[in-house]
């Protein structure tokens, strides 16, 4: 599983490619770390090819947001 951390509070930027899909997938940051988790679940294994992240503040729905006007 490979994927591409797009980290947008509002847009899919968050890229996602399995094997047991044909394309890949653009998601919220927060939908795409429900769907890695069901995936692995399923699967039991898997390799997860990933770049780092950044540490920010999520908001209820899982979404990168800004902390406080000192963000931009």
């Amino acid at each position: 599983m490979a994927i591409d951390l797009g980290y947008s509070r509002e847009k899919a930027t968050f890229g996602l490619m399995h094997d047991g899909i044909d394309e890949p997938v653009e998601l919220t940051f927060g939908d795409a770390i429900i769907n890695v988790k069901e995936c692995i679940e399923r699967k039991r294994f898997c390799i997860l090819v990933m770049e780092a992240v950044l540490s920010t503040f999520h908001n209820f729905k899982g979404n990168p947001d800004i902390r406080g006007d000192f963000d931009f």
